[in-house]
């Protein structure tokens, strides 16, 4: 992955974290999704119905995804946190050796950084955009190739936040795994001295 991919990655997984202090502020998120909205003039009307129907259908199923990855998520947060519980009522065990203590802290501070991701998928806003009936109220008739036309760029911001959850999500469980095998090195170097 080039050098800017990663910083991207890591900028979205901070702003997820900086989700849970600071509520109410959308989080930034991947562009996944590269295909754009097409030109609908000329559309008939049975095809703009069928092209809303699928969009509806894409909708659900992006919060269904969404809700998902959340309640992933929240299991990750709860694990995280139980580990760190134990592994911090472990402190005399890693005390005999400062390798160990090194290696220790290092894992707790990494699954910690897991906790506060997994934190930020369950908490952070996340942008779904829906057709609001105010604005749509105030268009001129015909309405169904502006409703139209709005439903698919909703697609497109819905898959992006998917997307994002899932990276930040993946992120999360990977930084936990790497954390939990630094906490067991510190425990083994330390049973080991």
């Amino acid at each position: 992955m080039p050098e800017r991919a990663w910083v991207n990655r890591i900028a979205i997984y901070g702003s997820h974290v900086a989700g849970i202090f600071l509520p109410g502020n959308d989080v930034r998120n991947l562009d996944a999704y590269q295909n754009e909205v097409g030109d609908l003039t000329g559309w008939r009307e049975a095809d703009l119905n069928i092209l809303m129907d699928n969009g509806q259908s894409q909708l659900q199923r992006q919060n269904t995804d969404l809700e998902a990855i959340r309640a992933r998520a929240q299991f990750l947060l709860t694990v995280t946190l139980a580990f760190v519980g134990v592994a911090v009522a472990s402190t005399e065990l890693v005390g005999r050796s400062i390798f160990a203590i090194v290696i220790w802290v290092i894992g707790i501070a990494i699954v910690i950084c897991s906790a506060f991701g997994a934190g930020g998928v369950v908490v952070a806003k996340k942008t779904l955009r829906i057709v609001d009936t105010r604005l749509l109220s105030q268009q001129h008739p015909p309405l169904l190739p502006v409703t139209a036309k709005a439903v698919a760029t909703a697609v497109k911001d819905g898959e992006n936040a998917v997307a994002t959850g899932i990276t930040v999500f993946r992120d999360a469980v990977a930084l936990f795994l790497v954390g939990f095998v630094f906490v067991c090195v510190g425990w083994v170097i330390a049973l080991a001295s």
